[in-house]
């Protein structure tokens, strides 16, 4: 048994240094394998990496509207079903318009109403400079018929006086005077109140024209009121989260539904503010859509938020307390899509995706340049101020002597 157990012992060294040259050679080829993946990534970050700013914090996002009514009634009628899509100007539901149709003609016939009265007023006006014509020509016939009588008057004082003519056709010629002369009074009085029917005339046209101008507004307001009944899309877009149905009562800014511009979708990127120095606007970005990881969408830098997402959140966190903890915060920067890969692809606002700015394109300006203060009138340098005001303080040294 001794001897076996010798015997052996030279069998397993060859084995051991056999399996230790394995073991070198499978850390020679992981080493390799990691130089030249560090190589790869070296070189890549080397000629493309540095010269990027990439971020997972974008979102599609679009200019939404809420469709809310802005009259009061029930719906009568839906002609688009939910998630389908709408052209601008296309209705898309309809208030019962009856109420207001009635609303439009009341309004019509107090315009009609209003428009007669003015046009009576204007005939009447019409007939009121007649009747000033006609008591001026009455007024001259009257002074007329006077002089003549005031001279048959005086004829016969005249003859009385000289014993030529008797006291009766005196008498009668100074009652026809006095009567002429009343007419003439009468007919002046008559032209005065002509004039002044024709000044409550003018008046009263002016408050007719002031009722038909209201009359014509309120025709407007009723005409504007029965097109609200029919509600429109703004524009070309995706009608989505329909709130109505046919039967439904409706009020002022109830919720009709959203109007979504799928056909406008941008790129909303939140990149950390220390990834913002360089990138400029018009820069060319890569942009990926989770639902489309293998897709390469092409978009450029339009611009950039003018503050940080926790500035404009609900609750601003303060940070004037004993304790403070930096974080970095991230700034949304707007990224337009090519009209091209707009349309390639159903994009959704809402749907997650990955930009990545070439820095190395774009303007060479800040996305938010510097405020510059504009002043109304042109103003000397102050330099110049301090040096007027030295060489008056010296004149004045010299006139005191001092």
């Amino acid at each position: 048994m001794a001897v076996s157990d010798d015997k052996s012992t030279p069998d397993q060294k060859p084995a051991s240094k056999g399996s230790g040259g394995k073991a070198k050679r499978v850390l020679s080829i992981l080493g390799i394998l990691v130089l030249s993946v560090a190589g790869y990534e070296g070189w890549h970050w080397y000629s493309f990496g540095r010269f990027h700013q990439e971020t997972d914090d974008a979102y599609l996002q679009a200019d939404l509207i809420q469709l809310q009514a802005r009259v009061t009634g029930y719906v009568s009628e839906i002609m688009v079903e939910p998630n389908a899509p709408v052209a601008k100007g296309q209705v898309i539901a309809r208030i019962d318009p009856e109420d207001y149709q009635l609303a439009l003609e009341r309004a019509r016939n107090s315009l009609a109403t209003a428009k007669s009265a003015e046009n009576q007023l204007q005939a009447q006006i019409t007939a009121a400079h007649a009747s000033i014509a006609q008591a001026e020509a009455s007024v001259a016939a009257a002074e007329a018929t006077n002089d003549g009588a005031q001279k048959s008057f005086r004829r016969a004082n005249e003859l009385k006086s000289s014993s030529a003519g008797t006291q009766a056709a005196l008498d009668a010629a100074e009652a026809t005077a006095k009567s002429t002369a009343a007419q003439v009074q009468s007919a002046k009085a008559a032209f005065a109140q002509s004039q002044a029917e024709l000044t409550v005339l003018n008046a009263k046209v002016d408050s007719a024209a002031i009722e038909t101008r209201s009359a014509e507004t309120a025709v407007r307001q009723a005409q504007r009121d029965l097109g609200f009944t029919e509600i429109r899309a703004a524009f070309d877009g995706v009608l989505t989260e329909r709130q109505v149905e046919t039967g439904s009562f409706v009020t002022t800014g109830s919720r009709i539904g959203t109007l979504v511009p799928v056909n406008k979708v941008y790129v909303e990127a939140n990149f950390k503010e220390t990834q913002i120095a360089s990138i400029h606007p018009g820069a060319e970005v890569s942009v990926r859509v989770d639902a489309w990881p293998k897709e390469v969408l092409h978009g450029t830098v339009v611009s950039m938020t003018a503050g940080t997402g926790q500035v404009f959140s609900l609750l601003p966190a303060s940070n004037a307390t004993g304790n403070f903890t930096k974080v970095v915060q991230r700034v949304p920067v707007r990224i337009e899509i090519s009209d091209a890969d707009r349309e390639r692809l159903p994009l959704r606002p809402g749907m997650s995706v990955i930009s990545s700015v070439d820095t190395r394109t774009g303007e060479a300006t800040p996305l938010v340049p510097a405020y510059k203060p504009e002043s109304d009138s042109p103003t000397e340098p102050q330099g110049a101020t301090i040096s007027e005001s030295q060489h008056l303080s010296t004149q004045k040294v010299a006139r005191t002597g001092g």
